[in-house]
């Protein structure tokens, strides 16, 4: 089954109109190396109540279930930091309608990281359909405390998907710029030259 992702190649051409939306709000290289808490990358005045957090290349290898070896201390402290539905899983493969029809690999984060929820979804990061489902689940779950999209700050390892989708919804987001292994591929090569030409005219944004 084909993995091209739609939504992230439209993302790309709509950057030549909002630029902007390809900074990140913070950037570690690795996950291991998340500060605890979390929201001291971000400014005080942000109200962090959840975390989006991506799978592949992020927390775990590429078509992985478990948490990469790297990255267990810090993921416990980040599960630690938001318990229970305040930490959501949203990746392009696992819970994907697309790849993961019968939610089999879903189903085997979810077991390999002892319980954390991973989102079900039709649309593919950034598309408007993945956004409407991340707020929905937290909606579904009064417990998490958010109310807006700027009380979530999205993780994750790639431009085009996870940053952009973050800008779009109008949450926090924070880089892992190089990831489990650093990516060497022309998309990534693409996104990150764009993200040095933006940052030579842009400055950071903030979510209001």
């Amino acid at each position: 089954m084909s993995s091209f992702n739609l939504p992230a190649t439209l993302s790309a051409f709509k950057l030549i109109t909002s630029p902007s939306s390809l900074l990140p709000h913070a950037r570690v290289p690795t996950f291991s190396l998340l500060p605890s808490p979390i929201t001291s990358l971000l400014p005080p005045s942000a109200d962090i109540q959840a975390v989006v957090l991506d799978k592949d290349n992020c927390f775990a290898s590429k078509d992985a279930s478990c948490v990469h070896e790297s990255n267990i201390t810090a993921f416990k402290e980040l599960r630690k930091q938001f318990p229970g539905n305040k930490l959501l899983i949203v990746s392009n493969t696992a819970g994907t309608a697309a790849l993961d029809p019968n939610d089999k690999l879903a189903l085997a984060v979810e077991a390999a990281t002892d319980g954390v929820p991973v989102l079900r979804h039709v649309g593919r990061k950034p598309d408007q359909s993945c956004i409407a489902d991340i707020m929905a689940f937290f909606r579904a779950h009064p417990e998490t405390n958010v109310s807006r999209p700027a009380q979530v700050v999205v993780v994750g390892d790639r431009l085009l998907t996870d940053i952009v989708m973050a800008n779009n919804m109008g949450a926090w987001s924070i880089w892992i710029h190089d990831g489990v292994l650093k990516g060497s591929s022309w998309p990534v090569r693409l996104e990150r030259f764009w993200l040095a030409y933006v940052e030579s005219f842009y400055n950071p944004i903030y979510p209001k």
